[in-house]
């Protein structure tokens, strides 16, 4: 038995990360649209529109999902389309006020959900922090790389990688 790829560690975290916070939200969705209302964000008129978070965090799910045929996609195209949603997503988490978050959470695990306390932190570092660390997991397939080639094995290449 091999090794498990750069690509596939980070994907299989990212997929099941994305799959949780997706499904948590459309069993939640009265909770999950009452947290979107409540971010005072979103005009009224897009808040129909909420179910494409769910929608695109699933089928980003779905892409990232790793499968013992596939050791790694011919580019890097999924895990960039989930760094962009993460991107996406991170952004809309940082315009929600500070007393919207503390009362109504961020939504990220449907509704009325805070981000994952850490040590008592108020909701705002927490999301940082939480925010932070999901998105340094998208960099995993990238230190492997060789020029756009997708990682394949953590190892020495990956060193040098990292020097050039």
């Amino acid at each position: 038995m091999t090794a498990p790829s750069a690509y596939q560690l980070s994907a299989g975290i990212i997929s099941l990360i994305w799959a949780w916070s997706g499904i948590a939200k459309v069993v939640n969705w009265s909770s999950f649209e009452a947290a979107l209302d409540g971010h005072d964000i979103l005009p009224p008129a897009l808040l129909p529109l909420g179910w494409l978070v769910p929608a695109a965090e699933i089928l980003i799910a779905v892409l990232l999902c790793p499968s013992p045929s596939r050791r790694a996609p011919s580019t890097l195209k999924p895990i960039a389309a989930s760094l962009l949603l993460a991107i996406s997503v991170s952004i809309y988490a940082w315009l929600i006020p500070a007393a919207a978050l503390e009362t109504v959470g961020c939504g990220c695990r449907g509704g009325a959900s805070h981000p994952m306390m850490i040590a008592g932190l108020p909701a705002r570092p927490a999301l940082l922090i939480t925010d932070a660390v999901f998105l340094m997991l998208h960099a995993l397939p990238f230190l492997g790389a060789k020029r756009g080639a997708p990682a394949t094995q953590l190892g020495p290449s990956s060193a040098r990688v990292l020097a050039q």
